[in-house]
């Protein structure tokens, strides 16, 4: 039975961890190019998510936000589960890969991706619930990416949906699609939509 803490980005990177789950390790063949990546492996993009997540979780200065990332499921700490849902987030991406010319894209990536980590949380020590906070991370992710842009003129709208629908996870939510945005390419291919959604974001966690 593996345990959340046998888990960090050294033993990712390196490689320690591919017995246990080798799904993780086949997205280095996966290739991504759009204004998000920039001729980047999707196993290279998760790493830097997981470094920005570390990152904001570190330097988180909101004391009611901290107070509820290390509040207990049943055995696991929220920030925990959060860091689970980040590793396997993106794992349906090798096979949903659409390639036009020298862009990809992977629409619903997320649904594949809840499969295979269903598959996958099998082995790990998590109660029913930490189960589902962590697939409902994953489910939600390309949903709430979606939905934040500033040329959605349904945004609050459909934010405020999101936000009942993931109501046990949202802030977790959040914080994971900040940490996907900060670690991807779009701060230097569209500045302004980078800028609005971290923005966005920061302000949403502040409620």
């Amino acid at each position: 039975m593996l345990t959340i803490k046998e888990i960090t980005i050294d033993k990712l990177k390196s490689g320690k961890l591919k017995k246990d789950f080798p799904e993780f390790y086949e997205l280095k063949r996966v290739i991504e190019n759009n204004p998000w990546h920039n001729n980047e492996s999707t196993f290279t993009h998760t790493l830097n998510v997981l470094k920005d997540l570390e990152k904001f979780l570190r330097n988180n200065k909101n004391t009611k936000l901290k107070k509820y990332l290390n509040q207990s499921v049943d055995g696991y700490k929220r920030k925990d589960l959060l860091f689970l849902a980040t590793v396997f987030h993106d794992l349906g991406k090798k096979e949903t890969i659409i390639k036009n010319g020298k862009l990809s894209s992977f629409p619903e990536h997320e649904k594949i991706s809840i499969l295979k980590s269903k598959n996958i949380l099998k082995d790990f020590d998590l109660s029913k619930k930490e189960r589902e906070i962590v697939l409902g991370i994953i489910k939600y992710h390309s949903d709430l990416h979606s939905i934040v842009d500033e040329d959605n003129e349904n945004l609050k709208k459909q934010f405020d949906k999101l936000m009942k629908s993931s109501k046990d996870f949202f802030a977790e939510l959040i914080i994971m699609v900040m940490a996907d945005t900060a670690g991807s390419y779009l701060k230097k291919t569209a500045p302004a939509r980078y800028d609005f959604r971290m923005n966005f974001y920061k302000e949403a966690l502040k409620k």
